[in-house]
């Protein structure tokens, strides 16, 4: 499970979340995991895009509840 990417708006589209993310991806698979998840808003194109480009798949089905 991948938790809370974020960049500040000052620095973003630099490339900054994307290797992040990479890095986080590359040492998994080295430590044998076989699967990993991150959750976004369903608006936020940016985030979409980027863990898309990362040749993630949309995953149907997922429903998350909240307590406020």
């Amino acid at each position: 499970w991948i938790n809370e990417v974020s960049t500040a708006e000052t620095w973003r589209r630099r490339g900054l979340a994307r290797g992040c993310v990479r890095a986080l991806i590359e040492g998994a698979r080295a430590d044998g995991v076989t699967t990993a998840w991150v959750l976004t808003e369903v608006d936020n194109a940016p985030a979409r895009e980027l863990y898309q480009s990362l040749k993630a798949e949309v995953t149907a089905g997922i429903l998350m509840f909240e307590w406020g």
